[in-house]
Order: C-alpha cells, then structure tokens, then sequence
C-alpha cells in the first residue's frame, strides 16, 4: 500500500489519536480482567452490582441450585473473555493500522466498537443495573475511544498519496526476499533475514505489548488499592487507612503500580541506569509478600493455590507477585547488577521493620502477628520469625540478582538487528 504522506501536525494528531483508542481498548481489557477475577471472589456478582440490584448472592445462588451457579459462573468466564478479545482487536487495530493511517483499521475499530456497545450496553438500564460502579469505567472507556477517534481522523484527513511509492510497491511484488521497512515518512528495502528477531529480543522492553500489560497490571493492582482503600473507610472494618497503608503488601505494590505505568509510559532508553535495579527491588517485595502470605498471613484453611479470593487481596498477594516474576525472567533488562545489588535490596524490609516495631511500641497495633512481642512467646518469639523472614529474603533476593543478571547477558548475546 502507497505510503501516506502527513503534515507534522497531522501525523501526530494521527498517532495520539490512535494511541487513545488503543487505551481505550486495553481498558475493555482490564475491565473483563475484573470481570474474571470477580466471578472467582467472594463477590461473584459482576463489577458494581450490590445487594441493591441482585438480593441474592454466591452462597444463596449454590444453595439453591449448584448447577445453576456454575452455569452462572460460566456465562461469567466466557463474557470475560469476549469482552477481553474485543479488547484486544480494538487495541492491535487502532496501534498497527490507525496509527499507520491505514483507514480500513480505523473503520474496522469503529464498527467493532459500535457493534459490541450497542449490543451489550442498553439491556442494563430496565433492570436498574446501569450503576456508575458497573458502566462507569465502560463510560471513561467510551470517552477515550471517542476522543481518539475524533482525533486520529482529523489528522488521517486530507492525506495525499505519494505516486512515486506506486513504483516502489511494484518492486516489492516483483522481487523476492525483499520486503520494505517504514522509515517516517519513507521506506528502504531491507532483506527480509534482517527482520528474524531473536530469542534476546523477544520480549524488549519497548514492544508494544510488553508495555500494554504492564500498564494493565499497573492499572489493576493500584485500583485494587483504591478499593482496599475505600473499603479502610467503611464501618466495622479491621484497619483503618493509616493502618491499612502501613503494611508492605500495601506499600510494595503501591510501589509497583507506578512503576509497571512509569515501565509503560516511557521507552527504556529514556529511563534511568537505575531503573532496573529498583524493579528488581519491587520484584523481591511482591514474591515475598506472596509467599510471607502463604506461610504466615493467610487463614490455615485457605489452599496456596486458590485464586478464590477477595479481588483486591487476589491481585496484591497471587497475580502481582506472579506477574514481576515472568516479567524479571522474560523481558530484557539493560545491564547487569553489581554483587552487593541483594544486599542494598534488604534496606527497605530493614527499615519497615523498625517502622513497625517503633509504630508498635506507641499504639500497641502491630502489622502481623509475627512482628508483635506482645504476643505468646515474646521477644524471642518475634526475634526468631523475623530472622527466617530476613534470612528467606537474602536468599530470594540473591535468586532474583541472578536471574536479573542472567536475562541481561542473554540479551547482550542476542542483540537486536
């Protein structure tokens, strides 16, 4: 196809358009990750619907009839997963063809989300299910396609068509091995051995869809803390916001939100030497919180393998942790941690430590059980958890270095073409 040929300002009208509605579709994305995490909590009933628009929960649905339930269940998964592929084709679309102004991508787009909106939207407003907590964020989402439409089509109008690259399409039909590679707003033949990416640069930290689910899961652990939060303010409950912001499930993957989005949002070329040391960090901090969940934090009855749990504590204590695990050994990293990168990991579980035991000694809350001296056992007691917890992160964070520094010399071995 002839190359399109934009003014400056058009083309980036074009490009912001498009990087809108490919926002926009991974928010649909997210939005059935929700969907999907909820069916298999304690909420079951879909984002937003309370006891005010279905009187009848999980428990009284598997008394009443246990099939019923898992038909439920599994209109639940299935819908999850239309709304995701959606997702997902207005995403790939709106990046790789809009955003190249191609405008069967954006027609394509268009229709598709016309299509799946004006289907599955209008039958919740008879039935009182139309609740800001249920279609609101399909509301934000609709905005952000809408205003990247608006704009990627200003800049796709107007477009002139080069004749001259009729002759170069022409030479890419006639001779083969040669395919042509978009330069601005130019192309060169480049041979097509040239394109094989290795398995080093596999998973760069630049591709597009390395830096769409980082800014998914980025997205999704920090609103499972704004739920956690709002659910602090509630009457009744356990902790409150001061409390509930001491703990280090809570500080470390509000650390990690932001840094999967400051992942996303800016190339690695762009981010500090430093950066992917404090990944590693946080990479420590989430499978930690994992496993100290494990071992001592979760109920004795609750299976390690069970994903059936409250949204928010699914998202901080299963998929965070798992997630920067696969992230750490599976995408690139820009270079290689010096020995004592493990042990300048430990300063912050140091220092939250004796934030805890100084926060302790004042009010007399303690974060966990195995911090607090006052407990059966003492001292002595909370001394000997503390060093096999201490001693377990030396251990994991040496792991995690050596991962680290293995994924960063795979790919100095295997550089980009």
């Amino acid at each position: 196809m002839p190359a399109i040929q934009t003014t400056s300002a058009k083309q980036f009208r074009l490009r912001a358009g498009a990087a809108l509605m490919a926002l926009a579709g991974l928010a649909f994305v997210g939005y059935a990750a929700a969907f999907l995490a909820l069916n298999f909590s304690g909420a079951f009933l879909e984002l937003g619907i309370g006891p005010e628009e279905v009187d009848k929960g999980r428990a009284e649905v598997q008394a009443f009839s246990p099939r019923l339930y898992h038909y439920i269940s599994h209109l639940h998964i299935a819908l999850s997963g239309f709304i995701a592929a959606t997702g997902l084709a207005i995403a790939a679309m709106s990046w790789f063809g809009v955003r190249r102004g191609e405008r069967w991508a954006f027609a394509a787009t268009v229709t598709v989300t016309a299509v799946s909106l004006a289907v599955s939207v209008p039958a919740h407003y008879p039935w009182g299910l139309a609740t800001l907590g249920h279609l609101g964020p399909v509301y934000v989402a609709v905005l952000i396609f809408l205003a990247g439409a608006a704009t990627a089509y200003s800049g796709m109008r107007g477009r002139r068509v080069k004749a001259a690259d009729s002759g170069l399409c022409a030479l890419r039909r006639d001779v083969p091995g040669v395919q042509t590679l978009r330069m601005s707003s130019a192309r060169r033949l480049v041979p097509l051995e040239e394109h094989h990416r290795d398995p080093g640069s596999a998973l760069n930290p630049d591709s597009p869809w390395v830096r769409a689910v980082r800014l998914l899961v980025g997205a999704f652990v920090l609103a499972a803390l704004v739920q956690k939060t709002y659910d602090a303010t509630l009457p009744g409950t356990d902790v409150d916001s001061f409390q509930l912001y001491s703990e280090f499930t809570v500080q470390a993957n509000l650390g990690l939100g932001f840094l999967l989005i400051g992942s996303a949002a800016w190339p690695a070329a762009r981010l500090p030497r430093w950066w992917d040391h404090l990944f590693g960090a946080f990479v420590l901090y989430l499978v930690m919180t994992g496993l100290i969940y494990i071992v001592l934090v979760a109920p004795p009855e609750e299976p390690w393998w069970s994903w059936d749990l409250y949204w928010p504590q699914m998202a901080h204590h299963r998929l965070a942790p798992l997630y920067v695990v696969f992230d750490w050994l599976l995408v690139s990293r820009m270079g290689r941690g010096p020995w004592w990168r493990p042990l300048a990991w430990l300063a912050y579980p140091v220092a939250f430590l004796i934030f805890s035991w100084v926060r302790g000694s004042i009010d007399g809350w303690y974060v966990y059980d195995f911090l607090d001296p006052t407990l059966e056992g003492g001292w002595p007691a909370a001394l000997a958890s503390i060093a096999q917890v201490l001693a377990a992160f030396l251990v994991v964070a040496a792991l995690v270095h050596l991962a680290g520094n293995a994924r960063a010399a795979l790919a100095l071995r295997h550089p980009r073409h």
